[in-house]
């Protein structure tokens, strides 16, 4: 719907309506006049009704076709932009609005939620935009020199996820970008690995500091686009490392049972683990159909202290779910 579409819709049904916010994501009639259709689509807002008896301003922005994504687009919103989330996946190539004044709404302090993707954010219309209230942060690193000044505050951030671009960046410039971040998120509890290097994997485990974060997340953890299992050497990193001192919650991957015995035993402050085995022979479709005897929770049951409760996941029979007391 138009701005006229709207407009003749509020009058007949919705003539009281005092507040109106939207946000609406379309496909472009035409990708060759871009300028004249983003003119269209604001014209269509910019009527005696819109503008002087409501003051209801509305931002546009087109997103370009991404390569991986194939993604082209356009965001249509109101002023200003009130929704939890923002979420980047392609750049945007023109932004527009009917508000006499373009220089207003770029805080966007109801967004909690941010996927950040540094490739998007390098263009002046998106470097304009401010997010001070981010709870839950999707990140690549290393980010760009525009990242601090658009997040420009990171003391309500809860929920961290990052991942690694493959560039020719040095393993300790990303350590000092990921460090850098946890120092300013001082009540950041928990963090998750998506795609990483795996010779990274033991500098940052070595080498990272947070007082806060308790739970640690390596479910995502991918090397070469392959999910990653931590063996032998990498859980004792992990149980020796900063984060996996303090660590209450984990998930992770192992390669073998073993690895999940000395995870519960050496690391002090574990209180609940989700965990995959890559020798679990219970996710095999003929054993969940020729037997109901679980070889694995019943092994680790008798290997493991009787206060640790163990149970198989019952949405996802590959995980397998420990509390600790």
């Amino acid at each position: 719907m138009n701005g006229y579409e709207w407009e003749d819709f509020i009058c007949k049904y919705l003539s009281k309506l005092k507040i109106f916010q939207f946000k609406m994501r379309f496909s472009p009639l035409n990708n060759q006049n871009k300028l004249i259709e983003l003119h269209e689509i604001l014209e269509s807002f910019r009527t005696k009704f819109w503008i002087d008896e409501h003051q209801w301003f509305v931002r546009c922005h087109w997103y370009a076709s991404d390569e991986q994504y194939h993604l082209n687009f356009i965001d249509l919103f109101t002023l200003p932009y009130i929704f939890k989330e923002f979420l980047s996946y392609t750049g945007c190539i023109l932004a527009k609005s009917t508000c006499p004044n373009d220089d207003m709404h770029w805080s966007y302090n109801h967004v909690n939620q941010l996927c950040y993707r540094s490739s998007n954010f390098t263009n002046t219309i998106m470097s304009r935009i401010h997010f001070s209230n981010i709870q839950r942060l999707s990140l690549s690193l290393p980010f760009n020199d525009q990242f601090l000044s658009i997040v420009s505050n990171l003391e309500r951030l809860t929920s961290l996820y990052v991942s690694i671009n493959n560039n020719n960046k040095t393993i300790e410039n990303i350590q000092s970008q990921l460090q850098l971040l946890l120092d300013r998120a001082i009540h950041l509890n928990s963090i998750s690995f998506g795609s990483w290097r795996s010779t990274s994997l033991q500098v940052l485990l070595m080498n990272i500091f947070s007082q806060s974060i308790h739970k640690v997340n390596f479910q995502g953890f991918i090397c070469d686009r392959n999910s990653r299992y931590f063996d032998d050497k990498q859980c004792i990193q992990l149980i020796h490392s900063s984060l996996g001192k303090q660590c209450k919650i984990l998930l992770i991957k192992v390669k073998t049972r073993m690895n999940i015995v000395n995870l519960v035993n050496e690391m002090l402050n574990l209180q609940a683990l989700n965990v995959r085995c890559e020798d679990d022979t219970w996710t095999n479709e003929e054993n969940l159909s020729l037997s109901t005897y679980d070889e694995l929770i019943e092994w680790l049951r008798h290997c493991l202290p009787s206060s640790c409760m163990v149970t198989r996941d019952t949405h996802d029979n590959r995980d397998i779910r420990l509390w600790i007391k």
